[in-house]
């Protein structure tokens, strides 16, 4: 019978003690254990702050060239398709993502633009949990090619759908990736928002799906006030209660920046007006 092997994390050095001024020692290891080794990093992991704990979405090496592709698409009424996921974290990365371009669109209307923007048609596609499973599927990209999608986004899956992105492109599809998975050695050719990805600039890892959507929401949002859009500043913390929960329920590690979207989300959900 094979033995277990058992990894011992390093012992935090004393100064450490001695530097963060807590007196156990088991909270001082537990803290080390999960990289919080210098005093300011206590301090953001303690006290979150959005001054410091918030990162420019723009640090996405890709994120300049999606939002310019959404607010062209709907500036031309195009015909736009959230595709999500049916897990919470999926769920609230659509909602939010769906909820922001409706504004955008909203607000381009009731500007001073002549002549006015089309109507963007803008919908969502959410798999069946049973009977579809998981990701993007050859069959739901000629279902949406039906709809008349021409610009599809998916959020919390797509980076691994390399063949069906593929598919969706040879069908005259742009296509916008938002997502936080696992990925292989191919990878889509669509507009990619993803923290992971080999040689991205963005300096957080460990998003969740909807916190990946907040920070493209963010994005948008600049753009279309940049374009004339008269979204009030500050807009965007009313979606935090969404990232809260997919942020908590995705199990993704509470450090860094999702300690600090999760700390003002849990502020927001305690105003929310949602009926959920």
């Amino acid at each position: 019978m094979e033995k277990k092997r058992w990894l011992i994390a390093d012992r935090a050095p004393e100064q450490f003690h001695e530097e963060i001024g807590i007196a156990s020692s088991i909270f001082a290891q537990l803290l080390w254990n999960r990289g919080i080794q210098k005093k300011e990093d206590l301090s953001l992991f303690s006290e979150p702050s959005w001054e410091h704990g918030i990162h420019d979405p723009f640090l996405f090496s890709r994120m300049h060239e999606a939002t310019g592709r959404v607010m062209s698409a709907i500036q031309a009424g195009e015909h736009i398709t959230i595709h999500g996921d049916y897990d919470a974290d999926g769920i609230t990365a659509s909602a939010l993502m769906i909820t922001v371009l409706k504004e955008i669109h909203r607000s381009s209307l009731c500007g001073d633009s002549y002549p006015a923007p089309p109507i963007a048609d803008i919908d969502f596609y959410i798999p069946h949990r049973d009977k579809e499973g998981y990701g993007l599927h050859h069959e739901t990209v000629l279902k949406l090619k039906e709809r008349g999608t021409n610009l599809l986004i998916t959020v919390d899956c797509g980076i691994a759908s390399v063949d069906e992105i593929a598919f969706a492109r040879s069908l005259g599809m742009d296509v916008v990736v938002v997502d936080h998975h696992q990925f292989g050695d191919r990878l889509p050719e669509a507009i990619l928002i993803h923290p992971g990805l080999s040689g991205e600039t963005y300096p957080f890892k460990s998003l969740a799906a909807v916190g990946v959507a907040f920070k493209f929401a963010c994005a948008l949002l600049t753009k279309a006030r940049e374009q004339g859009c008269e979204i009030l500043t500050g807009w965007e913390k009313w979606l935090l209660d969404l990232v809260a929960i997919a942020t908590v329920t995705d199990m993704v590690p509470l450090i860094g920046e999702n300690r600090a979207l999760l700390t003002f989300g849990l502020r927001v959900l305690n105003k929310t007006r949602r009926l959920g």
